[in-house]
């Protein structure tokens, strides 16, 4: 999803315009037991066990982010739209990062990180990235 199509989106919320432009995504707004805003998201073909986390990999411009209690989410969804350059999501299984990609990732790239680079997941699973 490319910043045009991120602006194009009027919700200002990253997370929230990526719903229906990635098939296979679910993003859900929701409040938490302490009042505040949380999400939901979810790939099809992921993980839904209870005992496993069932969240995608979050990367924001190459680095895996911690997203414990939905903290990555927060983060995310925090970003003004206007400084993403694109988001990548890999709405599947990848050996790319492990176990942390088995339910699929969701790679934010910002402008000021240079996120024009060539250096993309596609790539990187190809072997490209060298």
């Amino acid at each position: 999803v490319t910043n045009k199509d991120l602006n194009v989106a009027t919700v200002g919320n990253p997370l929230l315009a990526l719903q229906g432009r990635v098939p296979g995504l679910q993003v859900i707004e929701k409040i938490n037991g302490s009042g505040f805003m949380d999400y939901v998201v979810r790939v099809r073909g992921g993980n839904n066990s209870l005992m496993q986390s069932s969240d995608p990999a979050i990367i924001l411009d190459g680095i895996l982010l911690n997203n414990v209690g939905g903290s990555a989410y927060m983060q995310i969804a925090a970003i003004n739209p206007a400084n993403i350059d694109r988001i990548e999501v890999v709405t599947r299984a990848t050996p790319l990062f492990g176990s942390r990609g088995t339910n699929g990732i969701i790679a934010v790239y910002t402008k000021a990180a240079g996120g024009t680079s060539d250096k993309t997941l596609q790539n990187a699973q190809e072997g490209k990235n060298d």
